[in-house]
């Protein structure tokens, strides 16, 4: 079903049920594929699906006013797009993120909503005993998933007001859409760290900025469970896949799906009588000492 500006007549609130019918109704029977210039006939959720379109053109000599066109091309992310076809993207993600937060001049964009919540359990813990924590400066930015942070890093990086830095896994899953960006100007590469860089490891989430077996004891009050370092077979770097191996032979109670954001949550919310081990608490202090080195005052 292709579809050429649905729901212009129609206000924001309208247009966004309008989307929500595409994706809940039509596309379970339709593929659909539509255009639109209004940021809320796109799905902030499903940035990957989005393609940026321009009609181009070239100035011929001398004469400002005379030009060839060059045709319509199609861009699959936005990190070639001229600065002016941003502008519904940037919209779409600047309504979504004041829905949810402020944005101040300092940004930390991290993958998800456990990172920030890890990171400020961590700061707020260190702040508490004396010792530095993450400068206040910093806004986290959660981009909602590793395959929305190129998105969000093209987005910020048009704005030449914003300092920011970006802080994700090391997976290589996403991984060269967020090197494509440094080679676009978007951003420099050492504002972009990994978990990796604090832990001894080739690849890291941020589960693994904590030894196994702490991070298994928030995991296993969480979820009533007694899993213990030995119990992972699978050979993998990350504890999440780790996890993830062990739960296939082994599914939680009632086919229960394991959340990253539960053990964060647990941990924040009895942060008064859980310390992390003095390895774990050394790492994010070199993180926190990284970051609050890119803070512009």
């Amino acid at each position: 079903m292709l579809l050429d500006e649905p729901g212009l007549s129609l206000h924001a609130t309208a247009q966004g049920d309008l989307l929500q019918f595409f994706q809940k109704e039509l596309a379970l029977r339709h593929q659909v594929i539509y255009t639109t210039h209004s940021p809320f006939m796109v799905d902030s959720n499903s940035l990957d699906r989005v393609r940026l379109v321009e009609n181009l053109s070239l100035k011929q000599g001398s004469n400002q006013r005379k030009y060839r066109d060059l045709g319509t091309k199609v861009y699959p992310n936005a990190l070639k797009v001229s600065r002016g076809s941003l502008l519904p993207l940037q919209t779409t993600l600047g309504y979504d993120i004041s829905q949810n937060m402020f944005i101040g001049i300092n940004n930390l964009i991290v993958e998800g909503a456990s990172d920030l919540v890890y990171i400020k359990t961590v700061s707020s813990y260190f702040e508490k005993n004396g010792a530095r924590g993450l400068d206040p400066a910093w806004n986290i930015v959660p981009a909602g998933s590793v395959s929305k942070v190129a998105s969000f890093i093209a987005l910020f990086g048009a704005n030449t007001d914003l300092n920011f830095a970006v802080l994700v896994d090391s997976h290589k899953k996403g991984w060269q859409r967020i090197e494509n960006t440094c080679d676009a100007g978007f951003i420099d590469k050492e504002r972009i760290l990994t978990y990796a860089d604090f832990t001894s490891s080739k690849e890291a989430d941020v589960e693994d900025m904590f030894t196994p077996s702490f991070y298994l004891t928030l995991a296993n009050q969480v979820y009533g469970m007694a899993i213990k370092a030995e119990h992972l077979t699978t050979k993998h770097p990350r504890i999440i896949e780790r996890l993830k191996g062990y739960f296939k032979d082994h599914p939680l109670p009632n086919n229960d799906r394991f959340s990253h954001l539960k053990p964060a949550i647990y941990l924040r919310d009895n942060s008064a009588s859980i310390t992390a081990p003095k390895n774990s608490l050394d790492r994010f202090q070199k993180l926190f000492d990284a970051l609050n080195k890119l803070v512009i005052k």
